[in-house]
């Protein structure tokens, strides 16, 4: 009885010590970031506190950059609140008078400091239902809705009213909106020149743009297949080079020479980091879209000192941006007399 007793004053006395505005701090923050250039992203962070040994921890999740981990270390001193994420990132910030946002100064390498204001949540954003109404609740049934007409370009239509009511369609939206298809944040279909559907999930909406580097590399490649087969494009083992002429004085001749075939089968054998988060600085898909001139960044990297082209897969989204490139300069061919 008597330890019990002790074990209980020791709880309440380390309860006490810690102040009003740090039990604040604990549970799970969200904003939104330009992670990647004109790229809106979620951040998320958690802090959870030790009250026996008066220490802090957590973690962050920036969902659509794949970027994850544990905090390398968490500081909360009465409403200040200090993070490091790790790989030279950091976060400094304060609780405002009100105890319900944190707002501060993100560091990152090579990035210009950012004022960031965190809110608390309830859930993740990797966590959060497909579908969420006014009320913050989930949303368990779908209905079909034409698009709506905006400046965008695009022609909208109505779905036949049968296709609309089919048990199909309906199985595959409630099942989405039920969190069996996580990730999925836009559904379009289109028929004849008109968006007949226009749905959005999770952290997805028409003003979002979202990267698609792996339906990139689909469609290029798809692309440049049917470029092969009416005969505009002759030779697939043709170096990647001859496709850019205008930079033969700026690459560095490499031996051998990445061809068109390395490139769509992703085995160019290039030094290229992309198995990194996209928040890491050292992440080339990143450094690429970053530069002045994305085809001139691909074509000028080193070959791996490991692997000779063809010889192994690497996911490459500069290869990507180099098929993109021999596709307009085909149609460029094409349009010239």
């Amino acid at each position: 009885m008597i330890y019990k007793c002790f074990v209980s004053l020791a709880l309440l006395g380390a309860v006490a010590a810690c102040s009003f505005d740090e039990q604040k701090v604990v549970g799970i923050w969200h904003t939104e970031f330009e992670a990647v250039p004109h790229q809106k992203s979620a951040f998320d962070f958690e802090l959870r506190h030790d009250i026996f040994n008066d220490a802090w921890s957590g973690r962050f999740e920036i969902p659509e950059l794949m970027a994850e981990g544990s905090l390398s270390s968490a500081s909360v001193k009465s409403s200040e609140i200090t993070l490091d994420l790790g790989q030279g990132a950091t976060f400094k910030g304060s609780l405002s008078k009100n105890k319900t946002v944190i707002k501060g100064i993100l560091h990152m390498p090579d990035r210009k400091p950012e004022t960031l204001s965190f809110t608390k949540t309830d859930h993740w954003s990797s966590q959060r239902p497909a579908r969420i109404d006014q009320e913050n609740q989930q949303v368990k049934r779908w209905t079909y809705q034409s698009p709506p007409l905006i400046s965008d370009g695009w022609k909208v239509g109505t779905m036949h009213r049968k296709t609309a009511n089919s048990k199909p369609l309906h199985a595959l939206f409630e099942s989405i909106l039920k969190g069996n298809f996580h990730g999925l944040d836009a559904l379009l279909v289109a028929q004849n020149g008109k968006l007949l559907l226009d749905e959005y999930f999770y952290l997805g909406d028409r003003e979002r743009i979202h990267s698609i580097q792996s339906c990139t590399k689909s469609v290029t490649s798809l692309l440049i297949g049917i470029a092969h087969d009416d005969g505009l494009i002759q030779n697939l083992d043709a170096p990647l080079t001859a496709f850019f002429p205008t930079y033969n004085d700026s690459i560095k001749v490499k031996i051998p020479l990445p061809t068109l075939r390395n490139a769509l089968t992703m085995s160019a054998g290039l030094d290229w980091r992309e198995d990194i988060p996209y928040t890491d600085p050292k992440n080339d898909a990143v450094l690429m879209n970053r530069s002045k001139d994305m085809y001139q960044y691909v074509l000028t990297k080193n070959l791996d000192e490991k692997n000779k082209p063809g010889e192994k897969f690497g996911y490459n989204s500069g290869l990507s941006i180099l098929l993109g490139g021999i596709l307009s300069w085909i149609f460029r061919s094409m349009l010239t007399p």
